[in-house]
């Protein structure tokens, strides 16, 4: 397919997608930047804790497959109208739908404990951090990444395995 043009797209390519996945994300950040009210759309970065000591101890093969499951196990979490993407390395990214302030950190913390209380292929505990914010009125697909990344760096910041919503 095509790959689409804008913003949103630029923001979705540097997702390092592909191209159908690509515009899907593309398609989801226009339709929550123009459709609907301000604050009713929420944006998540999750990021794996201590990853590097997992590649360290146990392995890059391992490390993937904790990655894998880690990514199927959110998707198992999300809503139809949610999408879940990986943003590099460790880190994923969701959009999330119809959520208010208190509906994003719900919904969040769902995720982050549903990994919390999961067992993976290595001995350590897993835990993510994430941090999240709802879409401001006339503001760029690039300054909604940015708070959603500033509440990342909150939330490992105050000793990781939460979540910190930045308004």
């Amino acid at each position: 397919g095509r790959i689409q043009e804008g913003p949103a797209a630029d923001l979705a390519g540097e997702l390092g997608l592909d191209i159908a996945a690509r515009n899907r994300w593309t398609e989801a950040l226009d339709a929550a930047a123009r459709g609907g009210e301000p604050g009713t759309a929420a944006l998540l970065i999750a990021d794996l804790d201590h990853f590097k000591q997992i590649n360290d101890a146990y392995g890059h093969g391992v490390g993937d497959e904790v990655l894998v499951s880690l990514a199927r196990l959110v998707e198992t979490s999300l809503r139809g109208c949610d999408h879940l993407g990986r943003w590099g390395g460790e880190e994923f990214m969701i959009l999330a739908r119809e959520l208010d302030h208190e509906g994003t950190l719900q919904f969040a913390n769902r995720v982050r404990l549903a990994v919390a209380n999961v067992r993976f292929a290595v001995a350590a505990p897993v835990s993510i951090s994430m941090g999240a914010t709802l879409l401001h009125a006339h503001e760029s697909p690039r300054q909604w990444l940015e708070r959603a990344d500033q509440g990342l760096y909150l939330a490992k910041q105050a000793g990781k395995n939460r979540c910190v919503l930045c308004p």
